[in-house]
């Protein structure tokens, strides 16, 4: 305990406080277009859509498809052209950087969905010549490619069930089409998902179909419907839904919440390799913008954090990993005073700051060993 207490001192000295910048999630901020040749006309098309591409996956949010600015050769990082090898298309590969992007989304007031991202598990039930059948992992139709390839646009993980023997003697298409809670909930826990979707695909009169879609994450439900001619149109309102609703809920609001500080107690680094998982955990969540070690006690140490849409964002952010795990959230009206171990002296007015600006919230985690 003797080395970490060292070892934070030289922290406090040296690194007052780590400003961090967005974690690069793989492919995040990159995106692939079709294009009609090389010229560079053509290019700047591409790169504006694939731009768009990009701030609908970093922001999950479907809203932001269309707010590409007319200069985009700023944010690009690299491009490349290749040929499609199932299409022998011409596309262009663009990658942008993530700094910019993150700042563009910011100046328009919409939120940046953190790395961490719920993996969705989807549970799709199909009504077709009086039969109903459900949509597993392992299916080749048309119905998997749209989900996957709908989360891949969106930036949502989505799994499909793997419908084996086990799976097939615990739950039928019926129960998915009367979205029979408990048994899909039961079933679920085997994939350990951070959220469930439960969709009905079926047809109406003529050539239209009609879908219902509901979402379950952590006590949220949430419903919606749709009905057109063209059945993936149907399949991808499901996904974009659930981004919708679950980057919303987990990405907080941009507007006056982007500078809430508040304490992070984490017990259970009782060394120095846990007081740096601990670190490097915590400056790859894209919902923290600055975190200082305030206090060292006995196997527990106490982080301050500036965090970018408030301590809902952060909590629901830290429940999708398994590096901490919640001990104790305290209630949203109680609030707790910083108390931080003594500074040098040259740190003693950003001390003071931190003391002026009021209690703040505290939250107990522990270290998964």
């Amino acid at each position: 305990m003797m080395r970490l207490r060292v070892f934070l001192l030289s922290l406090s000295l040296f690194l007052p406080g780590v400003d961090l910048l967005a974690l690069e999630l793989h492919g995040l901020y990159e995106a692939e277009v079709p294009v009609a040749d090389q010229s560079r006309a053509a290019r700047q098309d591409a790169t504006a859509r694939a731009l768009s591409q990009v701030l609908v996956k970093v922001s999950g949010s479907g809203q932001v498809e269309n707010r590409a600015p007319a200069e985009v050769a700023k944010y690009v990082q690299q491009y490349r052209y290749r040929r499609s090898p199932s299409t022998d298309e011409l596309v262009l590969w663009v990658r942008f950087d993530a700094r910019g992007v993150d700042g563009l989304l910011r100046e328009q007031g919409v939120s940046v969905w953190g790395a961490a991202r719920p993996v969705t598990l989807v549970w799709l039930a199909v009504e077709q010549g009086g039969h109903r059948e459900l949509v597993g992992a392992n299916d080749e139709g048309f119905a998997r490619e749209t989900l996957i390839t709908t989360g891949e646009r969106r930036g949502l993980p989505v799994r499909l069930p793997l419908l084996d023997l086990a799976e097939q003697s615990r739950i039928r298409p019926a129960d998915i089409w009367g979205d029979f809670h408990q048994p899909i909930v039961e079933i679920s826990e085997r994939y350990d998902p951070q959220a469930v979707l439960v969709g009905r695909l079926y047809p109406l009169r003529g050539s239209r179909w009609a879908v219902r879609w509901s979402l379950y994450q952590g006590d949220n439900r949430f419903r919606w419907n749709g009905e057109s001619e063209d059945k993936r149109s149907l399949l991808a309102l499901g996904i974009e839904g659930a981004a919708d609703r679950l980057s919303e809920a987990l990405s907080g609001s941009p507007g006056g919440m982007s500078d809430d500080r508040l304490a992070l107690d984490v017990a259970g680094v009782v060394d120095l390799a846990g007081l740096q998982r601990t670190l490097g955990y915590l400056t790859g969540l894209n919902v923290i913008d600055h975190i200082e070690v305030v206090r060292v006690e006995a196997e527990k140490v106490r982080f301050g954090l500036r965090v970018d849409g408030g301590t809902a964002r952060l909590v629901n952010t830290l429940a999708l990993g398994d590096t901490l795990t919640a001990a104790a959230v305290p209630d949203r009206d109680r609030e707790q005073q910083y108390a931080s171990t003594p500074v040098p002296e040259r740190d003693q007015q950003h001390e003071q700051e931190q003391q002026e600006q009021g209690s703040r919230r505290a939250l107990l985690y522990r270290l998964v060993p």
